[in-house]
């Protein structure tokens, strides 16, 4: 006699896995709260002093694909031509979690970003590895129409 149990066996592994790699719906919460802090601490660094005091904000994958220098020019671009940023507001957002030998959660942040002289669509990605610092490890700029920095000398798209 054959058990009928068993083939649900599968079903509720895979279940009791996904339920407590979720954490609930909290645990999503709590890392958009985070991330959005973190990013709120680059606005504020970026706002109320110079370039070069958010670049410790990200990680150095993001440098090893995007070097540091040509970040630090990029930046200096978009504040030479729009100034400093006054507002940002978040339009979306994304948190994926991650479990196994790299685990962690990523969060990719939509902003809306009022600077002194243009807007700009800002897509700031950043990472926090279980045990460890949250860190930018994606940044896209994305000029608004009609704005100073849509002009064709507007620093190019840059991401990681």
């Amino acid at each position: 006699m054959t058990d009928r149990r068993r083939p649900y066996a599968g079903v509720l592994v895979a279940a009791s896995v996904l339920f407590a790699s979720l954490g609930g719906c909290g645990g999503v919460a709590m890392q958009k709260a985070a991330a959005t802090a973190y990013a709120d601490r680059y606005f504020a660094a970026l706002a109320g002093g110079e370039v070069e005091d958010v670049l410790p904000l990200y990680a150095a994958s993001f440098y090893a694909v995007t070097p540091r220098e040509r970040w630090t020019a990029t930046l200096r671009g978009v504040r030479a031509r729009c100034g400093k940023p006054t507002t940002h507001s978040l339009a979306g957002w994304q948190v994926t979690s991650r479990v196994g030998t790299v685990s962690g959660s990523t969060a990719t942040l939509q902003y809306t970003v009022a600077y002194a002289s243009c807007r700009m669509m800002e897509r700031i990605t950043i990472a926090t590895s279980d045990g460890g610092p949250p860190a930018i490890v994606g940044h896209e700029l994305d000029p608004a129409s009609g704005s100073p920095a849509a002009r064709p000398s507007a620093p190019a798209v840059e991401s990681t």
